[in-house]
């Protein structure tokens, strides 16, 4: 089997505990060298947007969105975004190699697992996005998830990649979202919790939106995880 990053081939060699459990077993999709070069977020963060710091106080951009909202979304991040992750990133978004969504899908879906939520609700892309690259790079590392389609792009919004603007461009985007009234009408979240699933926290501009958006149909809770932060 060969990496899915670099190409260099992978040696699946079983354990011994794995020999006896007499179970399936997954292939490994990376290298260690490529796995390696990934930084894990332990330790110490922010209780707002999960950005790794000495403490779990809120940091200055969490406090700035809950004076500007109100409300306080919670987000918890896998990896750090290094130049490892941009490269993935690069290539599994933008070059549309879709088979990199098996990369990081278990991880992300056990993490999301830890959450109790009754909705998860993934970001969803922009129509010309999407005739583009064919796939929602979210949706693709989800696959063994119960995920709803609740929100979709506004049809009027402008079609810009938030990879493509600053910060400061990003924090002034006008709400992009708005609910699918079908999909909501099966899945009311009225008195439910809600977690929203993103691929990278960046400014925390997108996910504020769609947490808005979701508040005003009155769940429990609203949480968010990202791949990357």
């Amino acid at each position: 089997m060969k990496c899915l990053l670099c190409g260099s081939g992978i040696k699946n060699e079983l354990t011994l505990k794995q020999l006896l459990a007499w179970q399936p077993v997954q292939d490994h999709q990376v290298c260690q060298v490529c796995w390696g070069r990934f930084e894990w977020i332990t330790g110490a963060a922010c209780r707002g947007c999960g950005h790794p710091q000495t403490t779990t106080e809120l940091c200055g951009q969490c406090q700035e969105w809950q004076q500007q909202t109100g409300f306080l979304l919670v987000n918890r991040s896998l990896l750090h975004y290094n130049e490892a992750l941009h490269d993935f990133m690069q290539q599994y978004k933008f070059v549309g190699d879709y088979r990199l969504r098996q990369v990081f899908a278990a991880p992300l879906q056990a993490m999301i697992a830890t959450v109790s939520a009754d909705v998860i609700v993934p970001i969803p892309v922009t129509p010309a996005t999407w005739k583009e690259r064919g796939f929602n790079q979210v949706t693709g590392m989800l696959s063994h998830c119960d995920w709803k389609p609740l929100i979709e792009t506004r049809a009027h919004h402008k079609q810009e990649r938030q990879s493509h603007k600053n910060r400061q461009e990003r924090l002034a985007t006008k709400q992009p979202f708005e609910m699918v009234g079908a999909a909501l009408a099966q899945t009311p979240i009225n008195g439910k919790r809600v977690l929203l699933v993103d691929d990278v926290y960046t400014t925390g501009r997108t996910l504020y939106h769609a947490a808005a958006l979701c508040r005003s149909y009155h769940p429990s809770q609203i949480e968010s995880i990202t791949l990357a932060r």
